[in-house]
């Protein structure tokens, strides 16, 4: 499996590469900018904006415009270098290049916002904004929300990624946000599984986790039937297309963190609903937000070793628990 996967870029139909990764970046521009034509049919009809809004907005979008293109300059440009790197079988250059571009997204993205935010008269009256003086207030106002929304904006136009290497970067983004140990979330020894009934239930894992996240064969002796699907052929787990059947029927779910990543989880959630659901792994962010999904337990890491950790991935030894922290809510 690990050989085709870093081997069909060189194997595979130019066509069906190109069908492959152009079509969702196709429909993600489209979709974006249904996004900026429904917000100005929202203004015009609000009654206190009028036609100063819409003025307001056409002032502001090319700036966010601008951001949208340093983004996905960075995402694209990473994804392909990182494409090239494994098509040549150079993974210590792929893996570098995502941490630069983690590292230019989070830079760039703060240095546009300073620049927004120090220059947030002449910008907008370079852009026309002075027309008269509602426009003038109404785009000041839009462009300081605009301007302080930008780190987050960036990184999410990477996080909606289909491509899940970039996808994977902004979620490293965000979980080094999220994962510390002022999270509001409680440190913990404790397995993810303790305290969890598993006696007499049918239970279901998303991802092979058997072995991972302090979770061993014997947890589940009791369970009356344990389904585990996962992305990956592996020995014992059953294909993920299996969760469409099979989730329904469980009354206690186990979700990997990685399911974000790769937008499954909205489908997981809905397929889980009225069931104990536990996201676990190092990829999950510590947000106890998450809890409002129908989320029983968030199970994530939160990493205590830095340098050490960066050693490991550059020697291709990644596992997080050796330093890291659990940290569990509820």
């Amino acid at each position: 499996m690990e050989q085709k996967s870093n081997t069909f870029l060189e194997t595979e139909k130019l066509s069906t590469l190109m069908r492959k990764y152009s079509l969702p970046c196709i429909i993600s521009l489209v979709v974006a900018a249904l996004y900026n034509i429904v917000d100005q049919i929202f203004i015009a009809n609000a009654d206190y904006l009028g036609s100063y809004g819409n003025a307001a907005n056409t002032v502001v979008f090319p700036l966010t415009v601008v951001a949208l293109a340093i983004a996905v300059m960075i995402g694209d440009g990473a994804c392909a270098f990182v494409s090239i790197s494994l098509g040549a079988n150079n993974k210590d250059d792929a893996h570098r290049s995502i941490g630069n571009a983690i590292v230019l997204c989070l830079g760039s993205s703060l240095l546009l916002t300073a620049v927004y935010l120090l220059a947030m008269e002449p910008i907008p009256t370079f852009f026309g904004g002075k027309v008269n003086a509602e426009t003038y207030a109404c785009a000041k106002e839009y462009f300081f929300w605009i301007a302080l929304g930008m780190p987050f904006y960036m990184f999410g136009q990477a996080m909606l990624s289909w491509d899940m290497e970039e996808a994977s970067e902004a979620f490293a983004a965000v979980n080094a946000f999220y994962n510390h140990a002022g999270c509001g979330f409680v440190k913990t020894d404790a397995k993810t599984l303790d305290g969890v009934e598993i006696r007499g239930r049918t239970v279901g894992m998303v991802g092979m986790m058997i072995g991972h996240s302090n979770m061993t064969q014997e947890d589940f002796a009791t369970a009356k039937k344990l389904y585990i699907m996962d992305r990956e052929e592996k020995a014992g787990a059953l294909p993920d297309s299996a969760c469409e059947y099979y989730l329904p029927l469980c009354d206690l779910v186990i979700i990997t963190g990685s399911a974000a990543i790769n937008k499954t989880m909205p489908r997981l959630l809905e397929l889980s609903r009225n069931t104990e659901i536990i996201l676990t792994g190092p990829t999950v962010t510590c947000c106890p937000e998450l809890l409002k999904l129908g989320i029983s337990r968030l199970s994530g890491r939160v990493i205590t070793e830095r340098d050490a950790m960066l050693k490991a991935i550059v020697k291709k030894r990644t596992s997080v628990n050796r330093f890291s922290v659990a940290y569990q809510v509820p």
